[in-house]
Formats: C-alpha cells, structure tokens, sequence
C-alpha cells in the first residue's frame, strides 16, 4: 500500500513478505529459482524477452540466458547463491559472520487520527524517532487520517493508547 500517509515500501516486514509473495510467483512462471531471481533483478519482462529471443519452444534456466541478461543481473545471482552458501556454512569458507540481533519486539495499538510520533515518542518518555523507526512506513512521522496499527515498544500498550487519547489531533500541511 502506497499513499499519501504510508509507503509499506519502507516497512521491512511488509516488503519482505511482497519481496517473497512476488518471488514464488516469479518461480512459479519460470520453473527455477535461478530464472525468478534474475527476473525479481531485472524485471519479469526482461527475462520473458530475452527467452523469447531465443526462439526455442522451452523455458531455459538462468545459466542458458546468463550471456542475455543484463551485466547487473548476470552478476546478481551468482553473488545471491554465494551468499547462501556462506551463511548456511560459514566456516567452510573461513568467514566469521556477525551474531544477528534479536528481533524487535513490539506491539500495536489502534490510532484513529493523525498524532505526530514526535510528540508521541516524548510524552512517552522515548527519545524522539523510537516510535518512528517502529514504523517507517509513516511518510511524515505521523499516523494517518483513518485507522492506523501503530507499532509501539513491547509492555507500553496500554500507556500508548493513553497517551495517544491525550495528543491533539496533528493537522497536516497541505501537499
């Protein structure tokens, strides 16, 4: 969803699960998943035409259309299969790769109106982007002028709902 409130583009929850959505359709029109990464790279037409240039009657896999595709994409795949191997056997390839950190926990609470997280963040007590890099999809720092789940830190529910009730409403500048 993209409007003049939200792009989910930016939401890395929301745009992993399209990113894995558009990739297993990619994988379903191509057959591998070498052929769906090149085409999540370069774009599902790209690839198509390149096939179809070939003027064989059957889908060919990545390494048949490797010299076609664009130099990025040639060079897009083999780094992404690369990089599986390394993460799934690190050692084998002596690299010591970084401890992940833990997911952030977070819960919602329903907003109704357009509240700046500024404000927000510090009438909770946070520093002033807590709240907002707990929702980066948000255009302008603030909650929508409809329904909105916003995302706060894990255990302050019910002090978010609280406090969202105690904020006036923010009014946007005209765009």
């Amino acid at each position: 969803k993209r409007d003049r409130w939200i792009d989910e583009r930016m939401d890395p929850e929301k745009a992993t699960q399209a990113a894995v959505k558009y990739l297993k359709e990619l994988h379903s029109w191509f057959g591998d998943w070498t052929t769906a990464l090149a085409a999540y790279n370069c774009g599902e037409f790209r690839v198509r035409r390149v096939i179809k240039a070939q003027r064989i009657n059957y889908l060919d896999n990545f390494w048949d259309l490797y010299p076609m595709l664009p130099r990025e994409t040639s060079r897009f795949v083999p780094r992404f299969i690369a990089t599986l191997l390394i993460i799934n056997d690190p050692a084998k390839y002596e690299m010591d790769l970084p401890t992940l950190d833990p997911p952030i926990k977070y819960a919602s609470i329903e907003v109704n109106r357009p509240i700046k997280l500024a404000s927000f963040s510090n009438k909770l007590g946070f520093p002033n982007d807590k709240i907002a890099d707990l929702n980066p999809e948000l255009r302008h720092k603030s909650t929508p002028d409809h329904n909105y789940n916003l995302k706060v830190p894990y255990g302050y529910q019910e002090e978010a709902a609280a406090t969202v009730n105690s904020l006036s409403r923010w009014i946007p500048p005209e765009a």
